[in-house]
């Protein structure tokens, strides 16, 4: 038998848009989007939307430029034929994956090489969680657990959006996003939890993990990992401005990556 493959490595940053008010981010450093992005984010009528868009962004801009060693703005993107954005100019011999998720005052990016990957964060105060949106999100099984949880409406709320953050991570780690039919899989506490007819983006549930992501008792969120046969190594980090301004200010500016 050959030698195993190496771990798969994912990144994972998250940021609290209140740690990064809009005067931290001066026009230097929105001058790192591309037009796209910069366009993007003028179309938003709202000024506090906007600043979220930028955020999110600059943080995906910030992690790739640090963990593929080059300037935060060198990098280009492009989207797969069902929208999920992919970088077209990553490093030679990579084989990466990056995501985005942005909620109400929170948005987390992460880039993986060598597995899929995807992120979900939502407010613990998102509006809309009702039973008829669990009908359609919940396998059988997960509606039975909700339905104990009947007379405590905000341990009902938290084990619902709990799952949805699960679901929505995994959803996006197969590139289907919500084309995927949330209730033709059920999630654990850390993993996909085997259905009937499981979908073929699911594939194997012993090949994903889940991770509940710590990013205060105002958010929830979970990292979704799709990684068959091989082990996996995580690396989180939580930014404010200074170090978001650091992150995308200093490495080989003006550099493309190492081939």
């Amino acid at each position: 038998m050959g030698e195993p493959p190496p771990p798969a490595t994912v990144t994972l940053w998250w940021l609290a848009i209140a740690d990064v008010p809009p005067e931290r981010l001066p026009s230097r450093l929105l001058a790192i989007l591309d037009e796209t992005e910069r366009r993007t984010a003028e179309r938003f009528v709202s000024s506090r939307d906007a600043h979220a868009y930028r955020c999110a962004h600059l943080l995906r801009r910030a992690l790739l430029g640090t963990v593929g060693r080059a300037s935060a703005a060198h990098w280009r993107f492009a989207r797969e034929g069902l929208g999920r954005p992919f970088v077209a100019n990553p490093p030679t011999g990579t084989a990466w994956v990056v995501n985005l998720s942005h909620t109400d005052g929170m948005v987390a990016a992460v880039v993986a090489d060598g597995c899929q990957v995807g992120v979900d964060l939502e407010a613990v105060e998102r509006r809309g969680l009702s039973g008829d949106l669990a009908k359609r999100v919940c396998t059988p099984r997960e509606l039975a657990a909700l339905d104990g949880l009947a007379d405590d409406r905000a341990a009902w709320r938290r084990s619902f959006l709990g799952t949805w953050v699960r679901k929505e991570a995994v959803a996006k780690a197969t590139g289907l996003g919500l084309g995927l039919d949330l209730r033709s899989f059920g999630v654990g506490a850390d993993t996909v939890m085997p259905e009937t007819d499981v979908p073929e983006a699911i594939g194997s549930v012993a090949d994903w993990l889940l991770e509940a992501l710590d990013v205060g008792p105002e958010h929830l969120g979970c990292l979704a990992i799709h990684a068959p046969r091989r082990s996996v190594r995580i690396e989180r980090r939580q930014l404010d401005a200074a170090s978001l301004e650091e992150a995308l200010t200093i490495g080989l500016k003006g550099t493309a990556p190492p081939a």
